[in-house]
Parts: C-alpha cells; structure tokens; sequence
C-alpha cells in the first residue's frame, strides 16, 4: 500500500479530532449551556463525527481501494466542521465580529453537515460492503445521489437567526430545497433496495456482510422505540447518539467478517426485539385501561355528588 494513502487518511482522522477538539474546548471557553449544546446539535454532531472518523481510518487504512472507508472519514469531518463553528458563530456574533467572518462561519456551519447524512450514508448503503454498485445501472443512483446532495446545499435561503447570512443565500433556494426535499426520500428507499439486491444476488460473504449491516439498524430501532414512548421530546436526540452502531458494524463486516457468527447475534437481537415489543403493548394496553378506568370513576363520583357544580369564576358572594 502507498504511503501516502496511509498518510492522507491518517491526515483526514487527526482533522476530525482537531475539529472536535475546537468544538469541545469552545464550546466550554464560551460557557454555552445545555439547552444550546444540544439545540445547536453540537453533542450530537461530535458523538456522530467521532463514531465515523476512526472507522473510516480503519476501513481507509486496510483497504484503501474500498470508498467506503473514506466515505465514513466525510461522514465524521461534515458533522464535526458544522459542531466546531457552533461555539465560534455564537461568540463571534456576541462580540460583534467583522460580517466576512460571521458570514463564513455561517456558510461552512449550514453547508457542511448534510454532506454526511444526505450524501455519503446513501452511498455507503449502494456500494456496501464491495465498494462497487450492485451493477452498472445501479451506478445511475451513485450520481443522482452526488447531484441532490450538491442542489440541496449550494442554495439556502435567509438565514436571521445567525446573526449573518449564508454566502450560498440564492433567490431559487425554495425550488433546490424543494426538489432535494423529494428526491432524498426516493433516493435513500432506492439505496435500501440496492442493499437488499446485493443480499439476494450475493455469495455467503456478501450476505453475512450485509447481515452485519441489519444487526445495527436493529438494534438502534430497538433502542429508540421504548424511548420514542416514554420521553418523546427525546426522539431526534437519541437517535443520533445512537449511530455511532451503524459504522460500527460497518467496520466489523468490512474487516472482521467471519470471525464472529452474526446470525446468532442477530437471532438474540431479534428475540430482544419481540421481547420489547410485548412489553411496549403491554404498557400501551396499561395505560389505555387505566385512563379508561379512572375516566369511568371520575364520571361516576361527579354523578353522585350532592352538590351542585359550580362553573369557574363565578361570583359566588352576590
């Protein structure tokens, strides 16, 4: 393997550490609180940045000639650029920073996440685990994914809330967003089929590979269900904490397949997720009775009462 392959992708991991350094020490240099760590997506970006950079660094490293593995070093740098300049927009807004610098900022906070979430991760589900399309017509999907990530942030529209304007303020960024908004949907469904194509076509490997793939999304819809019920003001949150499986699994499918059994993993996780979802119907059927219950006893006593009810607010000394 060239050196220089080595090198670049170890350059590419230390930017992404670098970035989450800035975004870190800033973030506690500028005091920001809580509420505007996580509505900034600042936690969720750096979880997400540093989850994605050393399996790209793994997967670069031992297979430089597989994009998926410089795929997840984007997927680790878009997030961590956008987290890096949160702390940088705030202060520099508050402390009345030239607009160039401002508006820089601005430009790279709002360009750069999406590349990751809208862009690599479909293309990371068209070439899994190969690094090639499933076949030629497939490599269609790869370049409409390239062009709607490209439409969807080379435009955006006014951005007040910054303190500053994007330089990519155009005055079609309703029409781009708009298509980009239809086409992503398609486009990432279009990239789950490719996947399950490749399973159905595939030799044993491929489809342990791609098995590995399935045990993560599992498990982060396993863990996000019983939360999306009991706190649902949690959802977004929890669920990008809790990517950092999805390139896990990657990592372990491109590299490590054939070491572990990955259907006895995937039957426990499938046994765990019959087992939660019995208890989600069970609270679900709970709570439906109960309410039922307490709304018959509530009626009930308001029936029986001697007394006459007395609208709120009336004047009752006259």
């Amino acid at each position: 393997m060239p050196k220089r392959i080595v090198v670049l992708a170890y350059a590419l991991f230390g930017f992404a550490l670098l970035l989450a350094g800035v975004a870190v020490i800033g973030a506690v240099l500028v005091g920001l609180d809580r509420e505007t760590l996580w509505s900034s997506f600042l936690i969720t970006n750096t979880a997400i940045g540093l989850s994605a950079a050393p399996c790209g660094l793994l997967i670069a490293r031992a297979k430089p000639d597989n994009p998926i593995g410089w795929l997840f070093l984007i997927v680790g740098i878009a997030p961590l650029l956008t987290a890096a300049t949160a702390p940088l927009m705030i202060y520099g807004a508050a402390s009345d920073w030239p607009e160039f610098a401002l508006r820089l900022l601005v430009t790279i906070n709002m360009f750069s996440w999406s590349w990751g979430v809208f862009c690599c991760l479909p293309l990371i589900l068209q070439l899994f685990p190969t690094g090639k399309p499933v076949s030629r017509r497939w490599a269609v999907l790869c370049w409409l994914t390239l062009g709607n990530a490209a439409l969807g942030n080379m435009f955006v529209g006014p951005t007040p809330d910054y303190g500053a304007s994007s330089f990519l303020v155009a005055p079609w960024w309703a029409v781009t967003e708009g298509i980009a908004s239809v086409a992503t949907p398609i486009i990432i469904l279009a990239s789950v089929i490719s996947l399950v194509v490749r399973f159905v076509r595939g030799s044993e490997t491929v489809r342990q590979q791609v098995l590995w793939l399935l045990v993560a999304v599992l498990l982060v819809i396993l863990l996000n269900v019983p939360i999306w019920f009991a706190i649902p003001t949690g959802r977004n949150i929890l669920l990008l904490l809790s990517f950092p499986l999805i390139p896990a699994a990657v990592t372990i499918a491109v590299l490590r397949n054939g070491l572990y059994d990955v259907r006895i993993v995937l039957s426990r996780v499938v046994v765990y997720a019959v087992l939660t979802a019995g208890v989600i119907a069970i609270y679900v059927g709970l709570v439906a009775v109960l309410d039922r219950v307490l709304r018959g006893r509530q009626q009930s006593l308001h029936l029986r009462s001697p007394w006459p009810s007395i609208p709120y607010g009336c004047a009752c000394n006259e």
